[in-house]
């Protein structure tokens, strides 16, 4: 490893020295912010993926979220239930598909987001972009 690791001995051994202990929380701190900051830099580009992706398709609405990890898209449909539905068991390009969480279930009044689906940013950018040309291809089919 080299540095003050090659040094210093585990906090779990006893008698690591207090100078080695500290040595080891403040590299422990950097390479977490480090680690954070890598985290909150891709969750960044994803969502930028996809809000890019979704505004090439006709007829929805979504949310640009500012610090939550997926957007809600309204569909130019009645029942986002049975589009997700369609998407899992009648629909597939190039052999894949998508699933989506129908909105309807993150709501506490019954009538919001019937024509609703969650996506989440769960997925690296490339796969994120064929997500969603899925489900432009599955919608214009769903629609017909």
């Amino acid at each position: 490893m080299g540095g003050w690791a090659d040094e210093c001995r585990t906090f779990d051994e006893p008698g690591v020295s207090p100078s080695c202990r500290r040595l080891q929380e403040a590299d422990g701190k950097r390479i977490f912010s480090l680690l954070k900051r890598n985290v909150i830099k891709e969750y960044y580009k994803r969502r930028e993926v996809v809000i890019n992706e979704l505004s090439q398709i006709d007829n929805i609405k979504f949310s640009n979220p500012m610090g939550a990890f997926y957007s809600i898209i309204k569909l130019p449909i009645e029942n986002a239930e049975d589009f997700a539905k369609f998407l899992l068991t009648d629909f597939s390009y190039k052999n894949q598909s998508v699933m989506l969480s129908p909105a309807s279930g993150f709501y506490s009044s019954e009538n919001y987001g019937k024509d609703e689906v969650r996506i989440a940013f769960v997925l690296n950018s490339e796969k994120l972009k064929n997500a969603i040309k899925i489900i432009k291809l599955g919608l214009k089919e769903f629609i017909g």
